[in-house]
């Protein structure tokens, strides 16, 4: 009909789906209400007879009334239909049985659900099992956490058997590995505490830190010739807990590029439940001929149990795997970029406008020789550059950096190391660029000096993840700020 919502068997499934910290709430108030008009019919019970019987006292008025005003047990008045009701009743003790059974079901879990929702997780000691499962099964984020983490200390309390533990290691592991479903992290901490606290073995560990760790070999598309190419392994923990102190080694075994194969390469130590997208690298092969190459390398991933002993890692090892990628890259020449380069002059405006004071830093660097407190050799200074992006930069862009002066008269550049800036960046910008190159010094007392930023795909290729890089007229900033020592360290503090 217009204006009203029809109700269908997706409504109905709707409504019976709806729950209160995971619990289902229409069967359980189903299960109350059936249960209490059973009860209120079985105890009512049948009608038995036609016979009058008094209101008050159930007295039988057959062979009293009509006749008698008065009943001859209680001695109300029965003249007055009213106080009079016409049968006797039995009572029924099989619909007793049912109700009490049907209320039981639904009104004790009704009862806790309520006391649960009005206390909060601070009702979570008192809980039975099966309610803080089903909070950590079908409840929110907040509910769910909570009640894995009851779980976690019944487990330290010994207050769990073993049957369930294993059902929500289980539970725990499924739902890991459901990339579609939302990871709810206090699943994870419930695993660590089965596995501390001797309820789960080393296969399920290894399950569950398989299972939330994904590792991937990056090798950029192109190589330069005569150079190494450089690989790195990204591992991502997108769906561990943080509570999980276990150590991941990764060994290189096998390199291989084009003919050259390069054994155990080097191994990685990272905790588990620290990993990101950073990655972790080394150079590889140095191809000597240009054209297409294939590449592949194999490592171990190996599990140990605890942080690092001695520079060593544990020495428990839980569980190792191995894995294997393999691709093909193009070589180029010496002179050739290993990133796809584009140009637009019309960008050098729009990029100098979001770059905002720019400082320098140059740090001297004097150092003293040891024993004697005499000033040692002066090592080259370093720079370092402060400025903000004021919105997010709009492209992936290397530039080296350029320090111009006057010196007499004349000007003089120097570079200064490289910087890349990936498209997105945005904020307060804090980077080291290295020492001035060929040995140049800095005059002394400068309050300002020129900054060039020189467009350079040799600079963005430093940034493994830039793939697209800018190249165009010089950034120029005429005068940016010079900071001594102490300015230097009180802004790098700070940001």
């Amino acid at each position: 009909m217009d204006g009203q919502q029809a109700f269908g068997p997706a409504e109905a499934a709707d409504m019976l789906a709806r729950r209160v910290n995971g619990v289902p709430l229409i069967p359980l108030l189903f299960f109350a209400v059936a249960g209490l008009m059973a009860l209120v019919l079985g105890l009512r019970g049948r009608k038995i007879d036609d016979h009058p019987i008094c209101r008050k006292c159930r007295f039988d008025l057959v062979g009293v009334w009509p006749g008698a005003e008065k009943c001859p047990e209680c001695g109300a008045e029965i003249a007055d239909a009213r106080a009079r009701r016409v049968g006797n009743r039995r009572r029924s003790g099989r619909l007793i049985t049912v109700g009490a059974v049907l209320a039981a079901i639904g009104g004790v879990p009704l009862a806790t659900l309520v006391l649960s929702v009005l206390i909060g997780p601070a009702a979570n000691p008192y809980k039975p099992v099966w309610l803080l499962v089903t909070e950590a099964r079908y409840s929110g984020p907040g509910v769910a956490t909570a009640a894995m983490g009851e779980l976690g200390s019944r487990i330290t309390k010994k207050k769990l058997d073993r049957v369930t533990v294993s059902k929500l290691i289980a539970e725990g592991l499924a739902r890991q590995a459901d990339v579609q479903a939302p990871w709810l992290p206090g699943w994870g901490d419930f695993i660590m505490a089965a596995w501390n606290g001797g309820f789960a073995g080393n296969a399920d560990l290894a399950a569950y830190i398989r299972g939330g760790v994904q590792f991937e070999a990056v090798v950029r598309e192109r190589a330069r010739v005569d150079e190494p190419t450089a690989l790195k392994i990204v591992g991502r923990s997108s769906r561990l807990s943080k509570s999980a102190d276990i150590w991941i080694a990764v060994n290189f075994d096998v390199i291989r590029l084009g003919d050259v194969e390069q054994h155990d390469a080097g191994t990685a130590y990272i905790r588990a439940d620290t990993m990101n997208a950073g990655g972790f690298g080394t150079g590889f092969g140095s191809p000597t001929q240009t054209g297409p190459a294939a590449w592949s390398v194999s490592w171990t991933v190996r599990l140990m149990a605890g942080p690092p002993t001695g520079g060593m890692m544990a020495p428990s090892s839980i569980a190792e795997w191995k894995e294997e990628r393999s691709g093909t890259i193009t070589v180029v020449g010496a002179d050739e970029p290993m990133i796809e380069v584009f140009r637009d002059d019309s960008l050098a405006e729009q990029l100098c406008g979001l770059i905002e004071s720019p400082r320098v830093s140059i740090d001297s660097g004097r150092t003293f020789s040891v024993g004697s407190g005499e000033p040692g050799p002066e090592p080259p200074p370093t720079v370092t550059l402060l400025f903000t992006i004021t919105e997010p930069f709009p492209i992936d862009a290397g530039f080296d950096v350029i320090l111009a002066w006057q010196v007499a008269g004349q000007r003089v550049e120097a570079r200064a190391g490289t910087l890349a800036i990936e498209a997105g960046t945005k904020g307060r910008i804090v980077r080291s660029c290295g020492a001035l190159a060929d040995g140049q010094v800095l005059p002394r007392e400068m309050a300002a000096i020129g900054l060039i930023l020189r467009p350079s795909f040799r600079a963005a290729e430093s940034n493994g993840d830039i793939r697209r890089g800018w190249v165009g007229p010089d950034l120029l900033f005429s005068e940016a700020v010079v900071d001594d020592e102490r300015e230097r360290n009180t802004w790098r503090d700070r940001y």
